[in-house]
């Protein structure tokens, strides 16, 4: 392109002469000229004719000079203006930018995109995100913020023009306090609806005063308000709580305690109403409710025991978890409840599909690595019930619980199940064994055990404790036992063998099934299942644990409760994995996912807080209302008078309480898990006795079937329901004590402890423990009187107490009775002591032994023996039993005990009749039956006294059975000889009975001869196999066989053949030999040991069954 210069010849006189600039000059290649650039070497001034000069440029300046100040000087018909680089300033003052839109950039608080007087830091800026918005800055800083739906102030205080240029604080925010504040120094606030007043803040009166005291008042519907609450108008409230002197203590009454008052105050007591008096002149208390004298509602305590089924869970306000259940009206805020199926605290490493190391893989591969420590039954062989079990861990600070685990059992070569007799079969001597291991290390674990029991082709149906049948029970997984550290030994024990009896050592008063199995009718958390479907069993997901929460928020028409957060590191809650659970089945992958929600009142803390505070106002006793009250356990102070109203009033063991586990102390302080404490605790691990207490009329309930053995195996009160170790002068009246998982009262060395009209029952769910209802050992004044001790596994102990009144009380299936073993000073008679089938128990037990039950006394040094016969009704299945075929027997034995305890038999006492070698040996106890149709049964040491009266201490000879019962010690030549500890007694029945008849034969064949183990095998009735025990002698009747066989054969076990079941019998003096001197050439060949059987020979059975009458302990005088 070329370039066109304007050079001298075409300027003249500095103008660029007229008619010298032209196109030569201008495009010496004829190119467009628009495209040529124009290059001026000079200062440029442009004017019109002689006009003023209105174009100039000069030093990169260039400038245009309209004609006046209002003309335009430059017109752009068509475009616009950039600028590069630089600005436009317009200089003289009032000058300004005339334009419809002016277009300026963002910006930002710091450099907005339009500020003032050159401070790039003031002016306004525009965002986009997240929402649009034009925001003010003033040095950098945004104060004022508008957006599409909101206004934002960039400071905490907000002014407003009131008189003149003054600008008043009427809106701010504090930090200090966090608060938002309104008036700030006006001395009036008003608040208009519909342009009126209705709300007036007063600093001042209309003067403009300031009030009394600096005083400020609030008035509704009332501009000068008299108090500091002024309501012109009415008041709605649910609640009224105002201090002391709120209304004039003068214009109030006393009420005397006949009325439900104090006496003391003229406030009255909690949840007492103000009203005017009949006169109306003047107000007197009354109370709506005088159940309830010490308010307990207002301390948050709820007295609901009912289980809640959560039916729905979501997330409420503050994104806390809420639940909804059938009924919330019990619920209140900042009440404490306790949540089951809700703490996922370490949920994964309980749960199948949880990581490698974890607790559950652990404790599985140990299982799966056990060779030699299986499963195994006891007893004799040819039992065909297969047997086969299952374990599921439970951490008992969080209650979760894995998944379940099958156990190694030791045969047959599948390890799917061992064989044994049926559960009903089951005894001291027929039952399983079953290793277990745990982890210990971490968080303290229980055991969950399960069973499953196929019976074959016939099934043996399982019912509740109501009688009613429970449906498919066998071809379920169900829960035999909740194993805790009392029945594994302690926290630290890892592997131990666990003996399931089935229901022979359940207790006959539990809410177990006929087969020994929890029922969820009675266990009923959910989230501890008692049956599972056996299908996919280890494929199940673990469940979450308990929580204790506060309650935050009730909805009472929707019934929801928005439930506090978690407080303790053992607790927490992942929606995401409860979400999962929620499924409540098996997914396409045939894992299960499965989880019960459930929420109960928690009492502990309101009650215990109630308790405190009545000690604290001197007033020391609470009065409880009826209801339940769910507790973990409530200390009992010194000085104090619990109180309920009868059994209206129950106070329960919270559900799976574990909570004493958490402790900083001492873990196995077993003396924590009372329901009730009287102890005064100083830390985890120590505490003091209390002293003048009474507690009367309530329940107490120790919610046995939801609940864990916890403490130590060798501290037989770890589960007591009271524990009140050395407790001193206290009253125990009219208190029903039940369903403790173990000691019903624990009263070891009380001093002066009363206890009258009292019932305590229904106490321990296994035979393993001996639990009793009272244990008050070595305790100093102790009267129990006009009370009942009904269905413990142990007696009444108060062995080594001193000055004791015991009397006028019933002992009933408790043990032995009452124990009361080297107690002195101790009154204890007119009392009825029975036996689990009502017998009669006629002493005391005065031995701590084994041995003893029914005590009889030998008068050896005056010669009497027992003082005539002993007589007792001897009692089965709560009828007195028909002895008219029955034959008894009695044995004596001396006891020695060594210096572990241990009992061992050093023979038995017999002698001859008048010292006759020729006369056999009988037992020193004569025993026989007097009458048989009642059960009528008779002992006796016979007396020694001949005709004239006379009696040889020291016979040479032992001529009588006196003569033949030692002392328990000799003495000779200075010294003394132990002979023995005690004398036992068994006296031992043997019945006759036909298991069927000549018409009605039971025996359907027989299935075939061992010879090697010489045994018989005969098929029986089904119907029949329950009237059959191992021992048992029986005589086969009408049995036509062309062989003979003996009598009293003794049956050595049970079977399944053919079809059907089966006994197998043996015999004492051995088959073989008794067919080769029999049988020969009757079906029995000696050469090859063979018996022909008789396949169908059939007949009915008479069976010799043997039974214990009484046993106990004789003590000699």
């Amino acid at each position: 392109m070329a370039l066109t210069r304007i050079t001298s010849n075409v300027i003249k006189d500095n103008t660029i002469e007229e008619g010298k600039f032209n196109k030569p000059y201008l495009d010496s290649s004829n190119a467009d000229t628009a495209q040529q650039a124009i290059t001026f070497q000079s200062n440029v001034d442009i004017q019109s004719g002689a006009g003023p000069v209105y174009f100039s440029a000069s030093n990169n300046l260039v400038s245009l000079t309209g004609s006046n100040v209002n003309a335009a000087v430059l017109s752009v018909v068509a475009g616009g203006i950039t600028l590069t680089n630089g600005d436009i300033t317009l200089v003289e003052p009032g000058r300004k930018i005339t334009t419809p839109i002016l277009d300026v950039g963002s910006g930002t608080v710091t450099n907005p995109g339009l500020y003032f007087s050159g401070v790039s830091g003031t002016g306004f800026y525009r965002t986009a995100n997240p929402t649009e918005s034009v925001s003010i800055t003033i040095a950098g800083t945004e104060v004022f913020t508008v957006e599409p739906a909101e206004f934002k102030f960039g400071t905490n205080n907000l002014k407003i023009l009131t008189t003149g240029t003054t600008y008043t604080e009427f809106a701010g925010f504090d930090s200090a306090t966090s608060s938002l504040t309104y008036g700030s120094s006006n001395a009036k606030l008003e608040f208009k609806v519909s342009n009126s007043p209705v709300v007036y803040v007063r600093s001042e009166d209309t003067n403009g005063d300031p009030y009394a005291a600096n005083e400020k008042r609030v008035g509704i519907n009332t501009d000068t308000p008299a108090a500091t609450l002024d309501v012109n108008g009415t008041i709605r409230a649910t609640n009224f709580s105002g201090p002391s002197g709120a209304i004039p203590s003068g214009d109030l009454p006393i009420i005397p305690i006949a009325k439900g008052g104090l006496n003391i105050s003229a406030i009255g007591s909690p949840g007492q109403l103000l009203r005017v008096n009949e006169a109306a002149s003047a107000y007197e208390f009354f109370d709506q409710s005088s159940g309830d004298p010490n308010n307990l509602k207002s301390f948050g305590v709820a007295g609901d025991g009912t289980l809640y089924a959560v039916t729905n869970r979501d997330i409420g306000t503050a994104s806390k978890v809420r639940l909804k259940i059938s009924n919330a009206l019990t619920f209140a805020v900042n009440q404490q409840v306790k949540i089951f199926g809700l703490n996922t605290t370490n949920y994964t490493s309980y749960d199948i599909d949880g990581p490698a190391g974890s607790t559950f893989d652990g404790w599985a591969s140990l299982i799966d690595s056990e060779q030699l420590n299986l499963i195994s039954s006891q007893g004799p062989a040819g039992g065909t019930v297969q047997y086969t079990y299952y374990a599921s861990l439970m951490n008992t600070k969080t209650g979760v619980i894995s998944s379940p685990k099958k156990l190694k059992h030791s045969g047959p070569q599948t390890n799917e199940y061992i064989i044994n007799y049926p559960l009903g079969n089951f005894n001291d001597t027929i039952y399983n064994t079953v290793p277990l291991r745990r982890p210990t290390i971490g968080d303290p674990h229980a055991i969950l055990l399960y069973r499953r029991v196929n019976y074959g082709v016939t099934d043996i149906p399982v019912y509740d404790r109501n009688e009613a049948l429970v449906v498919d029970h066998n071809d379920k997984v169900n829960l035999i036992a909740i194993l805790g550290n009392r029945d594994i030994g302690a926290s630290t024990t890892d592997s131990f063998t666990y003996n399931d009896y089935g229901p022979f050592n359940r207790t006959s008063w539990g809410d177990f099934n006929t087969d020994g199995t929890y029922n969820q009718q009675f266990q009923e958390i959910g989230n501890v299942p008692c049956s599972l479907l056996l299908s996919n069993i280890t494929k199940r997901k673990a469940r979450p644990g308990w929580s204790y929460r506060t309650v935050d928020e009730v909805n009472y028409t929707s019934n929801k409760i928005t439930i506090s957060d978690a407080s303790e590191s053992t607790d927490s809650t992942d929606t995401a994995i409860l979400t999962t659970l929620d499924l409540n089945g098996f997914d396409a992958n045939n894992k299960g996912f499965f989880n019960s929600v459930q929420v109960v009142h928690d009492d502990t803390v309101p009650l215990q807080t109630a308790i405190d505070e009545q000690v604290e106002k001197g007033l020391n006793s609470l009065y409880v209302i009826g209801g339940t009250y769910l507790v973990k356990r409530l200390v009992i102070p010194s000085s104090f008078s619990f109180v309920g109203s009868g059994k209206a009033t129950k106070i329960k063991k919270q559900y799976f309480d574990t909570e004493y586990q958490k402790t900083t102390g001492s873990l196995e302080y077993s003396r924590f898990y009372a329901a009730l404490w009287l102890r005064k605790s100083f830390s985890d691990s120590t505490s003091e006795p209390v002293k003048d207490i009474t507690m009367r009329d309530m329940v107490i309930d120790g919610n046995y079937n939801s609940q864990t053995r916890l403490g130590l195996s060798t501290t037989p009160q770890a589960n007591a329901l009271i524990y009140c170790e050395d407790i001193e002068n206290a009253n125990f009246s009219s208190l029903d004590i039940k369903n403790s998982i173990g000691d019903g009262i624990y009263a070891e060395t009380a001093n002066r402890l009363s206890i009258q009209n009292c019932s305590v029952f229904d106490n321990s769910i296994t035979y393993a423990t001996f639990d009793s209802p009272l244990n008050a050992t070595n305790s100093t004044v102790l009267k129990v009187s006009d009370s009942a001790f009904l269905a413990s596994p142990g007696p009444v102990d108060i062995t080594t107490s001193e000055v004791v009144a015991f009397n006028s009380c019933i002992i009933r299936n408790c043990g032995t009775g009452i124990r009361i073993y080297g107690a002195k000073s101790a009154n204890t008679e007119n009392n009825l002591v029975l036996g689990p089938d009502d017998e009669w128990i006629p002493t005391e037990d005065i031995y701590d032994s084994d041995y003893n039950s029914v005590n009889i006394i030998c008068y050896k040094t005056v010669g009497t023996g027992t003082n005539g016969s002993i007589k007792f009704t001897f009692v089965e299945d709560n009828l007195a039993k028909d002895l008219t075929n029955t034959t008894v027997s009695a044995s004596v034995y001396k006891i020695l005990v060594d210096n572990l305890g241990n009992e061992t038999i050093a023979g038995t006492l017999t002698y001859r009749q008048d010292g006759n070698p020729a006369n056999p040996e009988i037992s020193v106890l004569a025993a026989s039956v007097y009458d048989g149709d009642n059960g009528g049964v008779q002992v006796q040491i016979v007396s020694a006294i001949d005709a004239n009266g006379n009696y040889e201490i020291f016979p040479a000879t032992n001529t009588q059975a006196v003569h033949s019962i030692p002392y328990r010690t000799t003495l000779s030549g200075g010294n003394i000889t132990s002979n023995y500890n005690y004398l036992a007694y068994s006296v031992i029945g043997q019945e006759s009975l036909a298991i069927g008849a000549a018409n009605e034969y039971i025996i359907d064949g027989v299935v075939d001869y061992d010879s090697t183990n010489e045994r018989y095998q005969i098929k029986i009735d089904t119907s029949t196999t329950s009237d059959f025990e191992t021992g048992d002698l029986v005589t086969l009747k009408e049995h036509a066989t062309a062989y003979g066989l003996p009598e009293n054969m003794t049956v050595v076990g049970f079977g399944f053949a053919e079809q059907s079941f089966t006994l197998i019998l043996s015999y004492v003096g051995g088959f073989n030999t008794y067919h080769d001197q029999n049988n020969t050439g009757n079906g029995w060949n000696s050469a090859t040991n063979v018996l022909t059987i008789d396949a169908g020979a059939r007949g009915y059975i008479e069976k010799k069954r043997s039974f214990t009458i009484a046993k106990g302990i004789i003590g000699v005088e």
